[in-house]
């Protein structure tokens, strides 16, 4: 009955049926069925030892990726941690994962299949077909070094039911496996209710992914963090990067196909870009149409080759360089596309095209295809993000050019915002200080310039058309404006209010005052005689009432009408007793919200001295010096390095931390020297440890 039942599940997914073998279930080896002939028998879909095999010739290679990602968002830079997966493909340390798992990446951490750690460096990137390649150097693993390296296959020779494993880190665990069978050889993603020519994947506005390529759809069990790795065949060799689930529709997988796979990679270590022609064309296929042959042109754009050419929306090309070309249905839209990227930049094509039921050629030479993204900056001291412009991004805005650097994002509360008019997210910013703006890199060389002669600074940006001035006043570095108060006199004791009704609770009827509840021996040179237990219900002359269980005012108000070094009588009950003590009022220890504070904004961390109170309250040794964690960033360099908000800072590299002074000049001196690796010895509740931060100099 078992087998029936497995034999009808073959038939239902279409799996061949050789992959239908029965082993026995405790088999280890393929001879395990001869040297012992009784064991107890099961049906699997494959031999073991095909999947164990296939296995091993590549799971070694598979590589976990930890990216420190650089987000831009509220007007300054996020650091974020995300995981993904690669598979090593050349003695050099090259390893293939894709572009969404690299991009706007600041640092690259891989882990081998033997858990081994090592810093990788982004050799290119390619967000048309969703492929990275980083490098590590295997000169770092040591002269004993030993990795796999994998093979890939041809994924031409993919076909429907094939059996296939999956190879990652889902969910940034460690390196699993997963089993199933390829759906589709040539996936396009897209369904019958979307318009062909509106096919263009996007990881956001101005940047397009899966215009030229088709997917391998599968249904072996992926997850977040499986991004990048492998789709093996059985034969042990790569034949898709596994790019993308969907996380409805049961197990739909989705890997870039091997042969795409390795023409990008090639081209990334080759030249650090795939450099693609360029023709400025929109197509969409011919099947809901009244035509039966050619490519129908969807869309033309402005100042383009196609455009110099004279091809409009519309028209129906037949041949290109005398060669016919039909694409009936999307799935072939791709293909087509790749043909004319591919060719080489600045060729000449001769395009017969009809138009009006008349046969017309013209011809157009190829241009090369830009980056769809410009370079980023965050401007801490305008509280901006801004992206350099693009061909593509200018376009997509209708924009005269691509002067000017975009507004992408904008911090509450930030200069940006304060100025009037306030700039806004999309906004075009082309004149600083009378500074014309062409790129990113002159709008750095304005702000330098315009910071270092004045605090205000005119500038002109374009929104929707028109053109506005406003003036930026940038933010000074913070500075502590806590101001220095006068000495408050202080008894040194923590006090809780001891209304009547507790105090009859208590047995202690008539001792309504203040219960002392802590005596801070450590701050008078000499023992005051106060108990942790007496209720004080006076001082001098002054009785002490409490006006509820929360009214400490009553106590601090009664001292602030004394002096610093002033001798007063304290009365209080102790063991039903009332007794009177002398003691003399100190000075109020500094508290923390009046200890000295400084913040490090490329950092992103705030810190502060350590008080009395601090030593006190966390049973410290006395004397204990250093600067307590008051603020850190998630997407700060502090925050991506693990320290935590109460942390007490106590050593920074070699420098022993005594206070923000230190604090401030131990950080200053690592950005001068610019380690690799900045190291902090921190004191975290009762365990000291140290953290490693790998700050992006650059």
């Amino acid at each position: 009955m078992i087998a029936f039942n497995y034999r009808m599940l073959l038939l239902l997914l279409g799996l061949p049926s050789a992959y239908c073998l029965v082993v026995p279930a405790t088999a280890q080896s393929p001879n395990a069925l001869e040297q012992n002939p009784q064991v107890r028998w099961r049906e699997t879909l494959v031999p073991p030892s095909s999947v164990a095999w296939a296995r091993d010739r590549v799971f070694g290679a598979v590589v976990s990726i930890v990216t420190v990602t650089e987000a831009h968002q509220d007007g300054r830079a996020r650091l974020t941690r995300h995981g993904g997966s690669g598979t090593i493909v050349s003695e050099a340390g090259h390893i293939v994962t894709n572009a969404h798992v690299s991009m706007d990446g600041a640092k690259f951490k891989i882990i081998l299949a033997d858990k081994t750690e090592i810093e990788a460096k982004l050799v290119g990137e390619d967000p048309l077909s969703d492929i990275a390649v980083l490098k590590f150097d295997p000169r770092e693993l040591g002269e004993d070094a030993d990795f796999k390296v994998a093979q890939f296959g041809d994924s031409d020779d993919v076909e429907i039911g094939d059996p296939v494993l999956a190879m990652g880190a889902p969910w940034g665990m460690s390196h699993s496996m997963s089993f199933g069978i390829v759906n589709s050889d040539k996936r396009l993603l897209s369904n019958f209710f979307e318009d062909d020519a509106d096919y263009e994947q996007a990881l956001d506005r101005d940047q397009p992914t899966g215009s030229y390529y088709r997917w391998i759809q599968h249904d072996a069990a992926i997850a977040p963090g499986n991004s990048g790795g492998p789709l093996v065949s059985l034969k042990g060799e790569i034949i898709g990067v596994n790019t993308r689930g969907m996380p409805f529709g049961g197990d739909m997988g989705f890997s870039s196909p091997s042969n795409i796979v390795k023409d990008v990679a090639r081209q990334l270590i080759d030249h650090g870009e795939v450099i693609r022609s360029f023709v400025g064309l929109k197509f969409k296929p011919i099947h809901s149409t009244a035509h039966e042959r050619g490519v129908l042109v969807n869309s033309v754009v402005e100042d383009s080759p196609a455009a110099t050419a004279g091809l409009r929306p519309g028209d129906l090309i037949l041949t290109i360089d005398d060669k016919p070309f039909t694409v009936l249905h999307g799935d072939q839209m791709p293909e087509f596309r790749r043909h004319l990227s591919d060719l080489p930049i600045g060729s000449n094509l001769k395009i017969s095209f009809e138009r009006d039921e008349k046969t017309f050629e013209t011809e157009l030479v190829t241009e090369k295809y830009e980056k769809d993204l410009g370079p980023r900056l965050a401007v801490k001291s305008w509280g901006v993000t801004l992206r350099g412009m693009t061909q593509r991004m200018a376009r997509n805005r209708r924009l005269p050019n691509e002067e000017g650097v975009l507004v992408t994002s904008v911090a509450l509360g930030g200069p940006a915002v304060r100025a009037k008019p306030p700039l806004e997210t999309g906004d075009v910013v082309r004149v600083v200080g009378g500074h014309r703006i062409v790129d990113l890199a002159a709008f750095e060389s304005a702000i330098e310039e315009c910071v270092a002669t004045s605090s205000g600074i005119l500038v002109e940006f374009e929104r929707e058309g028109g053109r506005y001035l406003t003036v930026i006043l940038p933010r000074e570095e913070e500075r502590d404006q806590r101001p220095n108060e006068l000495d408050k006199p202080w008894l040194p004791v923590e006090v809780q209010p001891l209304s009547r009704a507790v105090a009859k609770l208590a047995g202690t009827e008539s001792a309504e005052g203040f219960r002392i509840v802590r005596v801070y021996e450590q701050a008078s040179a000499a023992p005051i005689g106060l108990m942790v237990g007496d209720v004080i219900t006076s001082i001098d002359d002054m009785k002490l009432r409490p006006r509820g269980a929360k009214d400490k005012s009553t106590f601090v108000m009664a001292l602030r009408r004394m002096s610093v070094g002033d001798t007063v009588a304290i009365h209080v009950v102790r063991d039903g007793k009332i007794q009177t003590l002398s003691s003399q009022l100190l000075a109020t220890p500094e508290r923390a919200d009046e200890a000295r504070h400084v913040k490090d904004r490329d950092f992103d961390v705030e810190v502060r001295d350590v008080t009395f109170f601090d030593v006190a309250k966390n049973r410290w040794r006395t004397g204990t010096r250093g600067v307590i964690v008051t603020e850190v960033e998630a997407g700060g360099w502090g925050g991506v390095g693990h320290l935590r908000s109460d942390d007490l800072v106590l050593q920074i590299g070699e420098r022993v931390v005594l206070d923000v002074d230190g604090f401030a000049a131990a950080l200053k001196s690592a950005k001068e020297t610019k380690p690799e690796t900045l190291r902090m010895l921190v004191l975290r509740g009762i365990e000291t440890r140290f953290l490693f931060l790998q700050p992006d100099w650059d």
